[in-house]
């Protein structure tokens, strides 16, 4: 049998040697420089004597495989099988309310109504309308929930009604259940958090974007109110009383904020929570390139001037979140799956309207549904089913970054080209390719 390098591999050098990593299997390799010789040799020639490495290299790890085998199909069958879930989850990201307290100016629902509210007869109707859901496709064992906004704290009547609903209909039809939230975290007060404890609490995930005084300057209330302070209070209480066993701090930075985001890791580092805060750090492109009309926001694609910018602080970020003992991601990912492009995953709007990425809520334009419309299938946007055509220039140029990026994100897309965005890429190869060997090299090298 004859191999090949896969073509998912990159390779990173480090000390003499060099680092491959595959990103279809994510098996990573130290090789030093006379062995990667001797299998680039045999690969040429494969007449010799198999080296003895060659079957560590083969089989699951992946890293070479056999010249027979249609890559591109197999990570297709792969893609697919994740998305459709033989045992698959629900996820439903359910929005109270679109207001915020706060008034970031960066934030992606600029341009739409705020003003709208999950009233109680919506709530009970989209009870209703998840139980169909679970009629009709049986296949689902879990249900999450998401809160999302707006702010969601800001219904906590909403919430209150919402998780016993849920949880008993889960329990109804022998599915598990457990909850999540994403917040500014301002709100997240005691009595809230308990009883989202007492449902099966598994996830928050809390903003901060920089040290307190740059945080303060971007994420403020009325009358430039600051928020640090208070967001820090109720992520240490939440944590201290265990009703959560992790918090995900998401950290936003651009080029405004980035050399406040050292102190932001810092101050966190002496908090002492490095096992139980997990720590992402998000370029927020809309902050240079954002322009908001008609509802619909507008972004151009970043240049690789700009890539290697943001490359270079995000992995400064890593290593120094890791000197200071919390963890680093494996890898940056631009995709392929998220709630957007799962099979059983839709936001609901406080409307009832319904939507598959919460990026476009507010949104009429992407609307799919309504909850008064009880389900006869999967929760289907076709629009968002394009894998094919976005991936389509992907697969041609054999990009070893496709199973971390699908093609990207869709509202990227969406947002530096229009309604044709759907249908396609929106290529970070750039970005992943420095991120991604530099997080090699910090989490394998040396």
């Amino acid at each position: 049998m004859k191999y090949e390098w896969s073509m998912f591999c990159f390779k990173q050098k480090e000390n003499g040697g060099t680092l491959i990593k595959n990103t279809l299997t994510g098996s990573v390799v130290y090789m030093s420089n006379q062995m990667l010789q001797e299998i680039d040799d045999w690969l040429g020639a494969q007449d010799l004597a198999n080296p003895d490495c060659v079957d560590d290299l083969t089989g699951k790890n992946g890293m070479l495989v056999s010249v027979n085998i249609d890559e591109l199909s197999v990570y297709k069958k792969i893609i697919t099988r994740a998305r459709n879930g033989k045992d698959a989850f629900f996820t439903l990201h359910l929005l109270p309310t679109m207001k915020c307290q706060l008034q970031c100016p960066y934030c992606f629902e600029n341009g739409i109504n705020k003003k709208s509210s999950m009233s109680k007869q919506i709530l009970f109707q989209s009870v209703r309308w998840l139980s169909r859901y679970l009629e009709v496709n049986t296949n689902i064992s879990a249900l999450r929930l998401v809160f999302f906004g707006g702010e969601p704290l800001l219904r906590k009547n909403i919430i209150r009604l919402a998780l016993p609903l849920f949880s008993n209909l889960a329990k109804k039809h022998r599915k598990k259940f457990f909850c999540e939230i994403i917040t500014n975290g301002e709100l997240l007060d005691k009595k809230i958090a308990g009883f989202l404890f007492q449902h099966n609490w598994k996830r928050a995930q809390i903003t901060l974007d920089g040290d307190k005084d740059a945080h303060n300057q971007r994420r403020f209330g009325k009358n430039n109110r600051p928020t640090f302070n208070k967001i820090i209070e109720n992520m240490r209480m939440i944590l201290d009383l265990n009703f959560i066993e992790k918090v995900d701090v998401r950290i936003n930075f651009d080029l405004l904020n980035a050399d406040s985001i050292p102190a932001l890791i810092n101050f966190l580092a002496k908090l002492g929570y490095q096992d139980r805060m997990d720590l992402t750090f998000a370029f927020v492109n809309l902050t240079v390139t954002k322009r908001c009309s008609s509802g619909e926001c507008k972004i151009k694609t970043t240049q690789d001037s700009e890539n290697s910018i943001v490359s270079k602080n995000y992995l400064r970020f890593c290593q120094i979140a890791k000197t200071h003992g919390f963890s680093v991601p494996e890898e940056m990912v631009a995709g392929p799956l998220c709630i957007a492009t799962i099979k059983h995953s839709v936001v609901i709007q406080p409307d009832g309207n319904l939507q598959k990425c919460f990026c476009s809520v507010g949104r009429p334009k992407y609307n799919f549904g309504h909850v008064l419309q009880l389900p006869v299938a999967y929760a289907k946007d076709r629009r968002f089913e394009m894998f094919e055509k976005r991936t389509r220039k992907c697969k041609e140029k054999k990009c070893p970054y496709l199973p971390i990026c699908g093609g990207g994100c869709i509202w990227d897309s969406v947002c530096s080209s229009g309604k044709s965005g759907l249908e396609k890429p929106f290529c970070q190869k750039s970005l992943l390719s420095s991120v991604n060997q530099g997080l090699l090299r910090l989490n394998y090298g040396n």
